[in-house]
């Protein structure tokens, strides 16, 4: 679980049309991730915002706690949206008792892959494997992104 990375002290809001606007006129990129928070909480917006990526060719990855099953039998409009417009589903909460990085992109065993279309297999992912991406801004600011162990990595760098 990457919780050292995300602040909890809130963020920004931004209209759901700007939003996909923006991530359209970024170049080579293929899709779409979204992740916690927890994507179903926020399906309405998000479910608009998944549509509006397929319609421009953007590939959807979606993260949740929740399982496949658990989105199956909600009935609402909002969540049935945004599972419509996933490719792929990793479902199920983090677990630390089964903390895992064996497996690209989820970090503990309990968590499962859905493929609910076509576009993506276990082979395209097996290919990525996990990573942590680090970006060093002028001022200093250290950012850290991937599946990895993040409180050695703070330790090693900040020391706490």
């Amino acid at each position: 679980m990457a919780q050292d990375t995300w602040s909890h002290d809130g963020g920004t809001e931004v209209e759901v049309s700007g939003l996909i606007e923006q991530i359209c006129a970024t170049s080579d990129i293929e899709g779409l991730t979204i992740l916690g928070g927890e994507p179903f909480l926020q399906a309405e917006a998000l479910g608009l915002l998944a549509e509006s990526a397929k319609k421009n060719n953007l590939s959807v990855v979606t993260f949740t706690g929740f399982t496949l099953q658990e989105l199956e039998d909600d009935t609402s409009q909002a969540t049935r949206r945004l599972l419509n417009a996933t490719d792929l589903l990793i479902d199920g909460p983090f677990d630390e008792s089964q903390y895992d990085l064996s497996r690209p992109w989820v970090g503990s065993s309990n968590q499962q892959y859905n493929f609910l279309s076509s576009r993506y297999s276990f082979d395209d992912i097996g290919r990525i494997g996990n990573k942590i991406e680090i970006r060093i801004s002028k001022q200093g600011t250290i950012l850290a992104n991937g599946m990895g162990q993040f409180g050695k990595l703070r330790e090693a760098v900040v020391g706490d």
